[in-house]
């Protein structure tokens, strides 16, 4: 695979290890709402919207190199699953 996804990423995404979601949000208000509650810590609108594709898709894990994610939690009150 050329381009941008190409290497480990693309093989990881073509395998079916990794899964991109198309957007589905119509409304941004969780979205928001993490934001506020995480407003003293670092926590970017990606950040976010990470948050929130994985509490919508059952506490799927993230994939992410952010090692503040381990602060963020899910709403059951759980850590995310972070890979790698």
């Amino acid at each position: 695979m050329d381009g941008p996804v190409g290497g480990h990423c693309g093989n990881s995404l073509t395998g079916g290890v990794l899964q991109v979601a198309p957007e589905q949000r119509d409304d941004w208000s969780r979205v928001a709402q993490l934001m506020g509650m995480y407003r003293d810590t670092p926590m970017a609108l990606a950040d976010a919207q990470l948050m929130a594709l994985a509490a919508d898709l059952g506490e799927a894990p993230i994939f992410t190199l952010d090692s503040h994610f381990a602060i963020y939690r899910l709403p059951n009150g759980s850590a995310p699953a972070l890979l790698p």
